[in-house]
């Protein structure tokens, strides 16, 4: 008695499952001929995996193309964005550590230098590596520059303010505060790079 409810459940569950997987599939997706994957799965970069496999690019040779700046598809912006902010961070505090405990600098001008130098090297690799794939920018160089420090320097004192001010009106912990003020600002920062800074000019948007 026991066994045959058991045995009902689990085909009741099998059922919802593949009603769920047919109402999600499509057939240019499908990666076997019983198994098809969902449209949908985790955001635009799953979606952008399956069309890839869909039209015969191993997922490899996908990363690779979306890494080494030959696709200026969303995804491939949204990655090398991330592998270069990953650079910057490990720049930023590897100089401030060096410049604070190695030279025994004090830690407040040792920061000052690991922000300078760290935002140089993020400011080349988002012109030479992130959006590299336009063959010519909207902006010169002398005003991107301009833009970029002024987005970096209001970014310091955004992210100054909250730290100070909201921890004791939300009565939440400054580190708190601080992560969410660092996810916003890079949202922002993709978001107005893509569009006010890095963007391309008139060929590369006749490109695309």
């Amino acid at each position: 008695m026991l066994g045959a409810c058991r045995s009902r459940q689990s085909e009741t569950v099998s059922a919802i499952w593949w009603a769920i997987v047919r109402a999600y599939a499509v057939p240019e997706l499908t990666c076997s001929a019983h198994i098809r994957r969902p449209l949908y799965m985790g955001g635009t970069m799953a979606s952008s995996y399956w069309r890839a496999r869909a039209a015969g690019e191993p997922w490899r040779r996908a990363v690779v193309r979306h890494l080494s700046g030959r696709s200026d598809a969303f995804v491939g912006q949204g990655m090398r964005f991330a592998l270069s902010g990953a650079v910057v961070s490990i720049v930023y505090i590897a100089i401030t550590t060096v410049l604070a405990e190695v030279s025994n600098l004090r830690f407040q001008i040792a920061l000052v230098i690991g922000w300078c130098a760290a935002a140089s090297v993020h400011f080349t690799l988002q012109r030479t590596f992130v959006w590299a794939h336009h063959e010519s920018f909207a902006l010169p160089f002398a005003r991107q520059v301009r833009r970029y420090l002024l987005l970096a320097v209001s970014q310091l004192g955004v992210t100054a303010a909250t730290t100070t001010v909201l921890p004791s009106l939300l009565g939440v912990p400054a580190e708190a505060i601080y992560i969410a003020t660092a996810l916003l600002v890079t949202v922002v920062n993709f978001t107005v790079f893509r569009n006010g800074i890095f963007h391309g000019g008139a060929s590369s948007a006749g490109r695309t």
